[in-house]
Order: C-alpha cells, then structure tokens, then sequence
C-alpha cells in the first residue's frame, strides 16, 4: 500500500510497531462498505453503477501498472468516502509481480469464491492482471437462454400469402418471389438443424448466428453465387415461422433450390 498513491484507493500513511503489535494509520473513509449500500437499496441504477466501475477500474490499472495484483476484489472490500467516492482496500492477498514463477503467473489459490475468477481455482496458474479483472465484473456470468426475435401482428400479417399488403398496391402480376415462408411447431434450435443438414447436400456453405443462418452457395450460377438468408421468429411459444429470402444470385435458382 505504501506504493500506490490513488485517488480511488485506501491511503496508508504510517506503519509503527511495538514489541507486541502492530499500528497502521489509514486515511479515514466513514461511508462505509459498497456492500452495505446493495444490500440496503437494492441493485444500484446504471449511472450510480457506470460512476463505482470507472473508479474500481482506475484504481486496479494503476496498482497493476505497479506491479500489484490485489486477489480478493469484492463489494466489501470497496469503501465510500462522505462524498461517495469509491476506495479500494484490504490488500491482505495481493501480491507482487516479482512473486510471479517462471511461467509467468501466480499459482497460490485465494480469494472469495462468489467473485475469484475460474482459473485461480484451477491449481494451474493464474494471470494476475486477468483474474482481478474478471472479479471488478467484466464478464458476464449470468446464464442467458437464447430465443429466438418474438414477432408482432403486423409482422406476421405482412408475411402471410393471404393478407399480404403487398397486394394492396403491387400491380404486377406473375412476378416470381425473392423469398418464401412456412410454420413449424418443431423447437427453434431443431429448426435450424433441419435447414442446415438440408442445406449441405445442395453444396451451401452454413454460416448461424444464433437463429439466422446465412447459406452461401458453392456453385456459380448465372448471376453469380446463390445466397439465402434464413431467420426463425417466435409467432407464439409453441409456433415458429421461418423466413428464408434470396439475397444474391438468380432467382429461379433460389425457387428450384
């Protein structure tokens, strides 16, 4: 702590010591713990929160720049100043990069589980800048279900050959469509795998991003490669709709594929 001069960290001013113990003068910080505040009010609205991680983050840049990895960053071991001002403290585990083996990381295991990062558990190594970065809350670790986009009324009406307001101002007739749809009650995710196995056999190369799927023909056609872009939408939570529209190539090539 004596090496690190922060506005966003606990400043240590003295150490003194008797036959018996040991005194450490700190600065005065009486706002208490940034864990405290949580579990008062409640999770912190996003300008309070952006304002906390600038600090957190300023700090930890500045101890990694001297060489400190801190090891046990937490919401308890963040402290507001009267004015709110976040500081940094408890250095109890940190460590120095001189501590750091041949390989290039720390290996001793430590920290609080709920925020210490997965490969200090690991017992092979650890990055000492990357594991406090991963405890400030840089990555997301709360498990997220993809589904696929929900579509609206005007949506599907828009996509339904029978009330398609295309033909409320389209005056051409026998005109051959860029795209095609159909309804499925089979699971999203088996939907895809159906296009995608029907697709390989065609010569398309398969390209998914979560649930659109981008089929790019082998073959050069006469106006150049055929591609399709596919994407299923939630009509509701047991139906799905599935557009694929032509994006390159010919379209009569698009309608025999």
């Amino acid at each position: 702590m004596k090496m690190i001069k922060h506005p966003n960290v606990l400043n240590l001013f003295e150490v003194m010591a008797s036959r018996t113990k040991i005194y450490i003068v700190l600065e005065y910080v009486d706002g208490g713990e940034l864990f405290d505040k949580i579990a008062k009010y409640g999770k912190l609205h996003d300008d309070a929160a952006r304002r906390y991680f600038q600090q957190l983050i300023s700090a930890v840049d500045y101890c990694h720049s001297r060489g400190i990895y801190h090891r046990d960053l937490k919401p308890e071991n963040l402290l507001l100043d009267s004015c709110g001002v976040l500081k940094v403290s408890d250095f109890g585990l940190s460590a120095f990069a001189k501590q750091v083996r041949e390989d290039g990381l720390l290996h001793t295991a430590c920290g609080t589980p709920n925020y210490v990062a997965p490969e200090v558990l690991t017992d092979k190594g650890y990055d000492g800048t990357s594991s406090d970065v991963w405890s400030c809350g840089e990555n997301l670790v709360i498990e997220r279900k993809e589904k696929p986009v929900s579509m609206n009324a005007f949506q599907l009406i828009s996509r339904s050959q029978g009330f398609s307001l295309e033909n409320l101002f389209d005056k051409q007739m026998g005109l051959v469509k860029r795209e095609t749809c159909f309804t499925s009650k089979h699971p999203a995710n088996e939907i895809m795998s159906k296009i995608e196995e029907a697709a390989k056999p065609l010569g398309f190369n398969v390209h998914k991003n979560n649930f659109k799927m981008k089929l790019q023909g082998e073959k050069t056609g006469r106006k150049g490669q055929l591609a399709v872009a596919t994407e299923v939408f939630e009509v509701a939570p047991s139906l799905h709709m599935v557009e694929l529209r032509k994006t390159g190539g010919d379209t009569l090539e698009f309608h025999k594929a």
